[in-house]
């Protein structure tokens, strides 16, 4: 136990001193009755977001008055926000996915193939292709024709000769 009494040096007290109680953090509820948790499933699936119909399937006697104020019930609302987010989340296809799902379509679906092709294409960026100019050529490509250009890319080395 440290010494008590008064500090020679300061003078002031060397009696240990209690620290204030920490102040208590507010928990949100977040417990819904299980009858609530069926009101939310419904409403977000079989229900399809129609709040009297949603509070029916879940049970309640009184669905046409009790739908609109579970709807009001903030510990309803957080919890019909995080199942949305959730979905949001099951709905977005990564980019593996969507070009995983798009090669399937090029694959089995002739119709579609020629569109699925397209879109991979441009997801992997094969339609880019750059060509570094270098300026000091001596001429404006501003005032070149097409034949022009083309016999210049021959000249470069991009088009082999009969392929223009």
């Amino acid at each position: 136990m440290p010494p008590q009494g008064k500090d020679k040096l300061t003078g002031l007290s060397t009696t240990p001193t209690r620290k204030p109680p920490k102040p208590r953090k507010r928990r949100k509820r977040t417990n819904l009755s299980d009858k609530k948790r069926k009101f939310v499933l419904y409403y977000m699936g079989e229900a399809q977001g129609v709040a009297t119909h949603a509070a029916r399937l879940a049970g309640y006697a009184h669905p046409e008055k009790t739908g609109s104020k579970l709807l009001a019930d903030p510990l309803v609302q957080n919890e019909l926000d995080r199942a949305r987010r959730a979905e949001n989340k099951k709905s977005i296809m990564s980019r593996n996915e969507r070009m995983e799902r798009l090669a399937e379509i090029a694959t089995e679906n002739a119709s579609d193939r020629t569109k699925a092709i397209d879109i991979l294409n441009k997801m992997d960026q094969t339609y880019v292709k750059r060509i570094e100019v270098d300026q000091r050529i001596g001429f404006s490509l501003d005032t070149m024709t097409t034949a022009d250009l083309e016999a210049l890319v021959i000249q470069l080395g991009f088009i082999k000769k009969g392929k223009a």
